[in-house]
């Protein structure tokens, strides 16, 4: 249960820039991508009630910043949102990947990545 509190207090700090930066700095940015790459069904890293909350707040995160756009979250939140998609996941979740993947795909690797990872078919 701390996981997914954790992910919820960072989904709320991504809502304003200076949030956003803040998680970026203190490498939270991170743990939002490892908790959506870890997939629903990950028996070693049991994350699913946090992939929800993880994958809106790297987009709102995507959203405040070129910078932050530009960063980490480029390659590896693609991969994580776009194998989520590939999944299978439930209409919400996948809503929230596609709006996410939206807001990175304004980054500059970001249009690229999601073509590389076979994400350009959920748009």
């Amino acid at each position: 249960p701390t996981v997914p509190r954790l992910v919820w207090i960072m989904f709320h700090l991504a809502d304003s820039l200076e949030g956003a930066m803040l998680l970026k700095h203190c490498l939270a940015a991170k743990l939002l991508v490892r908790v959506t790459m870890s997939g629903l069904h990950n028996p070693d890293w049991p994350t699913a009630p946090a992939i929800l909350p993880a994958v809106a707040a790297l987009g709102r995160m995507a959203v405040q910043s070129k910078a932050i756009r530009e960063d980490v979250l480029d390659c590896q939140a693609v991969t994580g949102c776009v194998r989520l998609l590939q999944e299978g996941v439930e209409r919400k979740l996948g809503d929230i990947c596609i709006t996410t993947l939206s807001s990175l795909a304004e980054g500059s690797l970001g249009q690229a990545l999601i073509r590389k990872e076979g994400g350009l078919e959920y748009f």
